[in-house]
């Protein structure tokens, strides 16, 4: 008679060395996100700027409205926001890319000090050692 086991509902996947990415692919991923954002910005803020040419033709040709004027306020105040949201989406990530060198300068000078204790302790070892 064999056991069965019930299936397991959400399995964790196992994170070994050989399925991990590369530092280098995570952080060209993550680039290339930003970049198709702030250019899904552009695209976006391009439309604004036809779909607010177009309404000001028409207040122009046909006279204001309040309507009109509402809907020309209402898209001056999406663009603004669209343009805040990319400053404010780069700024971050300008921000993020600076923490991260400074972690991995951190990295580096701890290493080396590490390694300048290692060979003092190497040179001390070796003096004892031959002294005696």
């Amino acid at each position: 008679m064999q056991l069965r086991r019930a299936p397991q509902k959400n399995p964790k996947p196992s994170v070994t060395l050989s399925n991990r990415k590369p530092l280098a692919r995570l952080v060209h991923n993550v680039m290339n996100n930003i970049q198709q954002i702030s250019n899904n910005i552009d695209h976006k803020l391009i439309q604004l700027e036809q779909q607010l040419t177009q309404l000001k033709a028409k207040l122009a040709s046909d006279g204001a409205s309040e309507q009109r004027l509402k809907d020309i306020a209402a898209l001056e105040e999406i663009k603004h926001k669209l343009l805040k949201s990319r400053t404010i989406m780069w700024q971050a990530h300008d921000l993020g890319h600076r923490t991260d060198r400074q972690r991995l300068r951190n990295k580096r000078w701890l290493g080396i000090g590490l390694c300048l204790v290692s060979a003092i302790g190497f040179i001390i070892l070796a003096f004892i050692v031959f002294t005696h």
